[in-house]
């Protein structure tokens, strides 16, 4: 009877175990989703006034809280630099999932005025993004997902991201 109870308490406890993870899994789910990245860019879409804005979004599994927010910072950023900083008559903003990776490509048809055209080249071929128009916080928030940046300035200004989702083994795009 000893053996009887020792395994139903072994039962008990894999069972009390399994229930509290699945309630960590669920906490953890609910707090992930707690930002609706869609409903959150869309809303600074709408807000955003200064030239008419395309906005291109295909997500299919939700990045982590940690990512989804520099986005929305990222974005953020980048439309105040228009606004700021741009003549442009159009500007898009593209989110798209690939398999390995989350891409972001913000983007205006503006024109740089030839006196910065220059200095900003040099900023950007020399990742000398120390100053100026947030790009030293964009370039932060990419580098700490091991993402790559990729700035030009040709036609208009674009910013391209790319974020892997797996990073040494670990997914970094994903909750876990």
């Amino acid at each position: 009877t000893d053996n009887k109870l020792k395994q139903g308490l072994t039962e008990l406890k894999d069972s009390l175990s399994g229930g509290m993870d699945q309630i960590r899994s669920s906490i953890h789910n609910m707090y992930d989703d707690s930002i609706d990245l869609f409903q959150e860019i869309n809303k600074l879409v709408k807000d955003f006034t200064f030239c008419p804005l395309e906005y291109s979004y295909d997500i299919n599994n939700q990045p982590s809280l940690q990512l989804k927010i520099s986005f929305i910072f990222i974005i953020k950023e980048a439309l105040t630099n228009i606004m700021r900083h741009s003549n442009a008559g159009k500007a898009w903003i593209i989110l798209r999932e690939h398999p390995a990776m989350y891409q972001l490509i913000i983007q205006d048809n503006g024109t740089i005025h030839d006196k910065d055209h220059d200095r900003i080249k040099m900023q950007i071929e020399n990742a000398g993004l120390r100053e100026g128009m947030g790009l030293h916080n964009i370039a932060e928030r990419v580098s700490s997902f091991g993402g790559i940046l990729n700035i030009s300035i040709d036609r208009g200004f674009r910013i391209f991201i790319s974020i892997p989702k797996k990073e040494g083994g670990k997914a970094a795009g994903t909750a876990g």
